[in-house]
């Protein structure tokens, strides 16, 4: 079955974007996994109960999700996009863009290279007390990245995690590309640093 890396992408200002993804199998073409992604993001973003949206500032924005069909090097072959405009319906201001929240892709093993994680944008202020999630907050994220993953891996899809390198101690190529079937998301009570998001971003001075 072909291989997929699906993500979203939005914006915290025009100059400063951010994004978030995993690897996906499936049997189904390129267009039917775009618009399977394009829905499951949608809903997570504004579903009216455990949508993302209400634990970002307006200014934080999601544009559009992305397919990236791989192939057995997980280079990509082609890919298409679903554009998508939603901004954060919260009037706070955020958190350093840096500060994300972390989500780990948990398999049935417990190895460095047989997990994985993705960071979700920096959250508004009031979401984070003590440098960790608020309950209430993080209950939501997680019922939300719960329905996420349901949704994509529904019909048979699996998500998974592969190693792009050599482990430690390997003497060949054996364990490359191979798939470790992702069993959930857990979202983590402590936001992740994140310093590559904030790299694009110019330095100014007062006075």
């Amino acid at each position: 079955m072909p291989d997929y890396k699906i993500s979203v992408h939005g914006t915290y200002s025009p100059e400063l974007s951010w994004s978030f993804g995993a690897r996906l199998t499936s049997s189904s073409l390129i267009g039917d996994v775009q618009a399977l992604v394009a829905n499951t993001w949608e809903l997570a973003w504004n579903d009216a109960t455990n949508g993302l949206n209400q634990f970002y500032p307006v200014g934080t924005r999601m544009e559009y999700t992305r397919v990236a069909q791989l192939d057995a090097k997980m280079k990509e072959i082609q890919n298409k996009t679903t554009p998508a405009s939603h901004p954060g319906t919260a009037t706070g201001d955020t958190l350093p863009f840096l500060n994300s929240t972390l989500v780990s892709q948990r398999t049935d093993f417990s190895a460095k290279w047989d997990r994985g994680r993705f960071y979700l944008p920096a959250m508004e202020e009031t979401f984070v007390n003590n440098n960790v999630l608020i309950d209430a907050a993080g209950t939501k994220i997680q019922l939300n990245m719960d329905a996420a993953f349901n949704a994509l891996t529904a019909g048979g899809n699996t998500i998974f995690v592969t190693s792009l390198k050599r482990h430690k101690g390997d003497v060949d190529d054996s364990n490359l590309y191979k798939h470790e079937i992702v069993t959930k998301w857990k979202v983590a009570k402590k936001p992740a640093r994140q310093s590559r998001r904030v790299k694009k971003q110019i330095n100014t001075y007062f006075g």
